[in-house]
């Protein structure tokens, strides 16, 4: 034997050649391979991984398989597409077939697998499909779902659904987290012919559709097929390529459909095609397909494998050289230039890189033989195989002495526990029959251990079940032993359904669960008693669908895929193992005793093995066959995970926990520490799950000797506090984002009753670079202003709020976000005109297109007088050319300037532009959590009862889900109700909110469009204000609060032909008892100007500020008003008693107003050449540039483009040169990408995006007079 590198002639040695043995794995093997005929024989028939040779060692095989690869044959003659498969061409195509079932990668029954044939022509590929299935069978709804990558784009996918039958529902698929849309190649044919045992399906994929060019012989393809039957299917998921995770998600409503979330992409589970041939410059170097038909790969260590074939087969002595290539899920093919081959036995030994991808991998093999013969193996496995063939190696050892504990019969507490065991898992969502318009997601009911059989009603204090509303209906399913099961429920005259006994048997399931683990310590045996119950129900128990009026068991055979909206111990999947997490704590203290040993002898069943292989396996399973979404409330099963380690003794669990934490910590976060979907609820949900996960796991110590199959990791005395110093910025964030009050900011799906612990009473101005917020202050403590815009990404519980501002002032939200609720307002409080924003066209932002939120253009804080930003967002409305938002935060001059302590200390100037549309519509809320009007200077007239045409017929919505309807017309018009309307023209208007507590608020309007034609109208009204909610907390968030309040709603209406709109609107708060300061503002009108420039005066007392902001024109020519001139940026000039007081310049060149002037340098820009990170090692977070950067910008925010256009900014802590090159250095964040030597770049954080091209960065200059 030989160490085998590269291409290299080999010396053949005899059967009998010495062997390196390095572990208990090779020792076996040596053993064995004399008699490799059985041996391989056995390891082929293993799919679990695991055979025993003959003194008991274990030999770890990783399920593989030689086969998930073909090619594709070009035909002369395509055949005709009618869905039958008879004709000759097809006995010309090659063929696929051994389709497995989800998760557990069972081959199908041969009655029920599925056949694939490949074909092709010049123009078409050629796909016929032959499904069997039992004589009579016949599914509700089945579909087969094509998936492809062509050549040329490896990373562009296509999608061809292709229905069987289909049921009542509409079925939907989805192809991996963050995959949402596939494309659908164009002129796809296909045809259906079915059968008393199965059917055909012919398919033909114009190659044009898929491919820019045309193909060529050896180009690459990947396919995958999947069989899917959808809910309560008799026959499982299967596919070509072995799928482990896929769910089910469905609301639950019979009116609509569900979707299937399938696992295939992320985990690069797709086979390769080649196109009629394999690739090869010409036929001697064309390797020939192999498909071996003995093969195994032996597990020797995590990145240590041996691949074992035929000796015959491989061609013994016959071999001149050999290469071998791993390829990773995500695609990434890496040569293994050093192995061992020895040929005479037919193993090949060695090393790979790290597999901590999850998903499918290959291992390809081409061999060259003396003759010069060539052939090529592809073996594919995945990275589930790898760990289980790993996990094998080890076995806990037997438990330790254990305390001995007496027979006794079972205790009064036991027997009442044994009787709260319930005979199906229930449900935690319901609705009251009687109050039937209440949120069926709310605690409606009161449910007391010392009447456990009886739920009652919290609103009414009825009693459930009872007579009134009978269950004399079920659902009916069967369970994995093919019982009958039923769940009651009564149904209303309008069809929902509540099963009261599916609530009541939840409670008393979570209860007795967490009875059972208090119980272990004090009295083991009668846990065990316990524990032997929970089997015995669980044995019978089904899967639930567990969604607020969408409540139902679910075949105990159908899954996997199971559903996302249930469980079995919980009554949602993501928190499964963390209810079962009971039950593990109770099993290690009764292992600690001989309680089970006892039981075992008095029932006769080993109830030890009974509770591992009947509750904990299972379970895990359940658990496992879900995809990691990396959900914010996934830590419950971390610290089930954990809980599973500590009670069996094997330490495959924690691991799998630390995989999980990792992946969440890694990739569930934005560079600057706000968790993905940018709402302070999930937030500090996610880091507080987090921090519990990691306090269960700290102290863990693996066994001496095991490292993990999955992590590679071995651990001694576990503390991931220390690990991941990270979570120290995950608590800063939020912490900038607290209103006076101490009451958080309620961005997006943020609960607004929420409180900061530790509220920051200076509250300073600032940024957060990734989550797309800005916060200007003036003043300080409970009476600061504070004016919030935020631009944020849209990754989940997300507003379609494009450009938001949001106002404190006066102790009080005046301009509210409203937050989060489950009432039937849901939908509202998530539309664009909810918000404090601008609507276009009469519709919400677009979703996927804005997805990434907007793009941070200026951030300036010049003490506490002057504070401006701007953001824009143009993805919000695909076709717009300018969607942006400018806002100034301006202390008053005179006495004012600066305490900002007082009432009024300060003003806000609000800048919008759009260009693009029919309809701008400036929308503002009024105060939310008080009673509150808005009045206005300009006579109104009556409109409607709401902000739609006259007579427009509205259809409320009745749950959170549902939108409402509006006649096809936008659906947020039908929330503003009670609407008054004036014509406002050109003239603008002024309004004053009113509130019931100290605060007020000025609003003067002024249009800076300066177009003809539009027109513009200003309407109020009032719209839902979710004030119970906010006030208090989810106890109160319900329909019956929900309708109870509003707040006052201002919407501001342009509309014409292809608008360019400029909203200008200047906003005083000031305290009841007060009156306002501001006597005037004005826009001057300038003799030159670039298109969206503004010109603004502002008059209080005897100081009038000029505020100037240059438009999208930037720089191109100055600003001109009369004696006042600005070149570039934006700028404030401050007269008192009309004599210049201040001047500030800002992005820009000159600022001018008579013979007073300042002037500066411009930006500073330049290109970021690399990227300096702690978290890489580096001394420094820091951006890299050749360009000279001035020593005064320290302090201002740095904002750099990225090469797709997105922007991030950074406060810059410091500049520092050194060899010439300018350090930015980056102030309490991570700069969030790096550069590579070849130019590509790449986030490192969610959402891990990858550029190619430069990253630029901009600095705006800033001068000052006073």
């Amino acid at each position: 034997m030989e160490r085998y590198c590269g291409v290299t002639d080999l010396n053949c040695h005899g059967a009998d050649c010495d062997k390196v043995e390095v572990s208990v794995v090779e020792r076996a093997f040596n053993q064995k391979h004399r008699e490799k005929g059985i041996f391989l024989q056995n390891m082929a028939k293993s799919p679990k991984g695991t055979k025993a040779s003959g003194k008991g060692i274990p030999i770890p095989v990783v399920f593989s398989q030689t086969d998930r690869w073909s090619i594709i044959p070009r035909i002369g003659e395509a055949p005709i597409i009618d869905g039958s498969l008879d004709e000759a061409v097809w006995s010309r195509a090659s063929r696929m077939s051994g389709f497995r079932t989800a998760y557990a990668n069972d081959p199908v029954c041969t009655d029920s697998d599925t056949e694939i044939r490949l074909a092709c022509d010049d123009s078409c590929l050629f796909i016929g499909i032959a499904g069997r299935r039992a004589a009579g069978e016949r599914e509700a709804s089945e579909r087969i779902d094509i998936l492809l990558s062509a050549p040329q784009r490896p990373d562009r996918f296509f999608h061809i659904p292709l229905d069987i039958t289909t049921g009542p529902r509409e079925m939907t698929t989805a192809y991996g987290h963050g995959v949402k849309f596939l494309e659908r190649p164009e002129h796809v044919r296909s045809a259906l012919r079915s059968g008393s045992e199965g059917w055909t399906l012919e398919v033909a994929v114009p190659v044009a559709s898929v491919m820019e060019r045309e193909p060529l012989p050896g180009d690459e393809w990947r396919i995958n097929v999947i069989r899917c039957c959808g809910i309560a299917a008799s026959r499982p998921l299967s596919s070509l390529i072995p799928i482990r995770h896929c769910s089910i998600i469905d609301l639950g409503q019979p009116a609509s459909g569900y979707s299937v979330r399938i696992d295939v992409l992320p985990e690069g589970r797709m086979g390769r095609l080649y196109w009629q041939r394999l690739p090869g410059r010409d036929e001697a170097s064309r390797p020939e397909p192999w498909l071996p038909a003995r093969a195994a790969l032996l597990y020797g260590g995590f990145t240590e494998k041996r691949l074992c074939l035929d000796a015959e087969e491989l061609g013994g002595c016959g071999i001149a050289s050999a290469e071998l290539t791993w390829r990773t899920p995500s695609d990434e093919r890496i040569a293994i230039p050093e192995f061992e081959l020895d040929a005479a036995a037919g193993t090949i030994t060695f090393r790979h890189p790290k597999p901590l991808e999850v998903g499918s991998y290959e291992l390809q093999m081409n061999v060259t033989d003396r003759t010069n013969r060539q052939r090529m193996l592809v073996l594919s496995f995945d990275s589930r195989a790898l760990i289980e063939a790993g996990e094998s190696l080890y076995v806990p050892p037997p438990a330790a002495d254990a305390r001995i504990v007496e027979a006794e019969t079972p205790s009064e507490e036991v027997g009442r526990l044994l009787e709260l065991i319930p005979p199906q898992p229930g449900f935690i969502f319901g609705g009251d029959p009687e109050r039937p318009e209440l949120y069926a997601g709310d605690k409606l009911f009161r449910w007391d251990p010392g009447d456990p059989f009886a739920l009652v009603s919290a609103r009414t204090g009825t009693t459930y079940p009872n007579d009134r509303f009978p269950e004399d209906k079920a659902f009916v399913v069967h369970n994995r032993k093919g019982e009958k099961v039923r769940v009651p429920y009564y149904e209303d005259a309008n069809g929902r359904r509540y099963s009261m006994t599916g609530l009541l048997w939840y409670e008393q399931k979570i209860y007795a669960l967490r009875q059972t683990s208090m119980l272990a310590k004090k009295d083991p045996l009668g846990a065990a008693r316990l524990l032997n119950g929970w089997a015995d129900a669980y044995e019978g128990w089904v899967p639930t669908n567990d969604y607020p009026w969408g409540c139902y068991p679910t075949e105990g055979n159908a899954g996997p895929p199971y559903h996302y909206w249930g469980g079995v111990w919980s009554r949602w999947s993501t928190s499964d193992l963390g209810e079962l997490r009971h039950l593990a704590e109770a099993y290690a203290e009764v292992r600690k005793t001989n309680a089970l040993e006892l039981l075992s002898k008095e029932t006769g069943v080993d109830v030890d093995r009974k509770i591992v292989e009947g509750i904990f396996r299972p379970s895990f399973e359940f658990f496992d066959s879900f995809p990691n979404g990396n959900h914010n409330n996934d830590y419950h099963n971390w610290i089930g995970l954990i809980a599973l380690s500590r009670a069996v003794g094997h330490p495959r669990y924690v691991h799998q926990a630390l995989e999980r934490i990792r992946s969440f910590v890694s990739g569930r976060f934005l560079f600057d520490g706000f968790f993905g979907e940018v709402c302070v609820s999930y937030h500090t949900q996610s880091t507080g799950g987090l921090r519990t996960a990691i306090a269960a796991a700290k102290g863990w110590s693996d066994p001496q000797g095991y490292v993990s199959p999955r992590t590679g990791r071995s651990v001694n005395d576990l503390d991931l506090e220390r690990d991941y110093p990270v979570l120290q910025a995950f608590d800063r964030i939020i912490a900038n984002i607290v209103y006076p009050d101490g009451h958080y900011f309620p961005i997006q799906d943020t609960w607004a009753f929420s409180k900061s612990r530790s509220p920051d009473p200076a509250g300073a101005s600032l940024f957060l670079p990734a989550a797309g917020i800005a916060k200007l202050t003036l003043g300080a403590h409970e009476r600061q202003m504070q004016l919030y815009m935020s631009y944020v990404p849209k990754y989940g519980h997300d507003h379609l709020d494009p450009l938001n501002l949001a106002l404190f002032a006066c102790g009080q939200e005046l301009l509210p976000d409203i937050g989060y609720t489950h009432t039937l307002y849901r939908q509202w409080t998530r539309s664009t005109m909810c918000h404090n924003t601008v609507v276009v066209d009469g519709k919400d932002m677009d979703r996927n297109s804005g997805a990434d939120g907007g793009r941070l253009l200026l951030f300036a804080s010049i003490g506490a007088d002057v504070q401006v930003m701007r953001a824009s967002q143009e993805n919000a409305y695909p076709g717009l050319r300018e969607y942006g938002r400018e806002a100034w935060l301006i202390g008053f001059g005179g006495d004012a300037c600066g305490t900002g302590g007082t009432d009024g200390a300060g003003y806000v100037v609000d800048l919008f532009r759009v260009q693009g549309g029919n309809r701008h519509e400036y929308t503002l809320n009024g105060d939310a959590n008080r009673d509150s009007v808005m009045e206005t200077n300009v006579p109104l007239s009556p409109y409607g009862p709401y902000l739609l045409p006259p007579g427009t017929k509205i259809t409320p919505p009745t749950g959170e889900l549902e939108q409402g309807d509006a006649e096809g017309q936008y659906y947020g018009y039908m929330y503003v109700q009670d609407v008054q309307r004036a014509e406002i023209g050109n003239s603008g208007y002024e309004a004053t909110l009113k509130t019931s507590g100290e605060g007020r608020l000025k609003v003067i309007g002024l249009d800076g469009s300066g177009g003809s034609g539009e027109r513009s109208e200003l309407f109020l009204g009032k719209a839902p204000s979710l004030r119970a909610t906010r006030l208090h907390d989810k106890s109160m968030d319900n329909n019956v609060e929900a309708v109870r309040y509003s707040m006052p709603k201002l919407v501001v209406r342009k509309e014409g032909a292809d608008l360019r709109s400029r909203f200008v609107h200047v906003m005083e708060p000031y305290s009841d008892g007060r009156a306002p300061r501001i006597r005037r503002a004005e826009l001057l009108q300038p003799e030159q100007s670039g298109e969206g420039d503004v010109a603004l005066a502002v008059t209080y007392g005897s100081t009038t500020d000029i505020i100037l902001s240059s438009g999208s024109a930037g720089r191109s020519q100055p600003l001109v008003a009369g004696d006042i001139s600005l070149s570039g940026g934006v700028g404030l000039i401050r007269l008192e008693n009309g004599a210049v007081a201040q001047m500030v310049l800002i992005g820009g060149t000159m600022l001018r107003k008579g013979d007073s002037a300042i002037h500066g340098e411009g930006p500073t820009e330049g290109v970021v050449e690399s990227v300096l990170r702690k978290a890489d090692g580096d001394p420094v977070d820091a951006l890299v540039t050749g360009t000279a950067v001035p020593d005064d910008t320290a302090g201002r925010c740095v904002v750099v483009t990225h090469p797709d256009g997105s922007t991030n900014g950074y406060p810059i802590l410091d500049i520092v040169r050194e060899e010439g090159r300018t350090l930015l250095l980056i102030d309490g964040t991570d700069p969030g990408f790096t550069i590579r030597e070849d130019g590509g770049s790449e986030m490192m954080f969610y959402p891990f995006k990858k550029w190619n091209g430069p990253h630029r960065f901009r600095i705006d200059n800033v001068v000052r007079l006073r």
